[in-house]
């Protein structure tokens, strides 16, 4: 009887164990990092595809985004003349709930397209937001 007591009582602690959220990832500049969530809606469409990476995923996928200038872009991006087509809104939450966010419509901002194709060669994220793949390049709003 004490044997089954205790293999329940081994799965309820690694149960609770394997709910717990991913450490945070530090930054260069010191910050902590929870998350990065990459959230594209289309403009014809109630489908919302998104991205998230933490972990492990979050550590190897942070450097990347410090490198290629990512990290620091911020704000609502978009380009003039063109069909609203979709918007890829690229959230990074810190530790503590403070998040940033770059938002890009129908264009192509290239330190966060840059991120992202690096991403997928080393297959941190599956597919190429639909903005990356426009001809037209981001002005800040």
């Amino acid at each position: 009887m004490r044997r089954g007591f205790l293999c329940a009582f081994c799965l309820l602690a690694t149960a609770a164990t394997a709910c717990k959220p991913p450490p945070p990832v530090t930054t260069a500049s010191g910050e902590q990092v929870e998350r990065i969530t990459l959230q594209e809606r289309f403009a014809l469409s109630t489908d919302v595809k998104g991205e998230r990476l933490d972990g492990e995923r979050l550590r190897k996928g942070l450097p990347i985004m410090e490198r290629t200038g990512a990290f620091s872009v911020e704000g609502d991006y978009a380009t003039s003349g063109v069909v609203d087509k979709s918007t890829l809104t690229v959230t990074i939450t810190f530790a503590g709930g403070r998040e940033h966010r770059a938002a890009l419509a129908n264009c192509a901002e290239p330190k966060i397209c840059a991120f992202v194709s690096e991403a997928i060669k080393e297959k941190l994220l599956e597919r190429e937001p639909a903005v990356c793949k426009s001809e037209k390049v981001c002005a800040k709003k």
